[in-house]
């Protein structure tokens, strides 16, 4: 696994905002410090385009609602902080 951050949505995701094709998510600043990767718009994280847009929209709305943790990947070759997984934590 490469870069990622991990814990309840509500403080890892700030904002989701959606564009076209391109889902971003507002992140703290300090997350992407400790990544040591660029925010674009110096708020936002994008999610890596592909065909499951809706699925990882419907999955972290669900997990924004429900409070519950993820984990969000980054490509680690990248300066821009770009997401390439996005996983729904289990509640304890």
């Amino acid at each position: 696994m490469g870069l990622h951050c991990s814990g309840p949505a509500e403080a890892i995701i700030h904002g989701v905002r959606l564009e076209s094709n391109q889902l971003l998510l507002a992140l703290p600043m300090q997350e992407s410090l400790q990544l040591s990767c660029l925010l674009h718009q110096q708020r936002f994280a994008l999610l890596e385009e592909n065909s499951l847009l809706p699925q990882a929209h419907a999955l972290l709305l669900t997990a924004l609602m429900n409070k519950q943790d993820i984990q969000l990947e980054f490509h680690p070759e990248l300066p821009e902080c770009t997401i390439t997984a996005v996983e729904l934590k289990p509640r304890s």
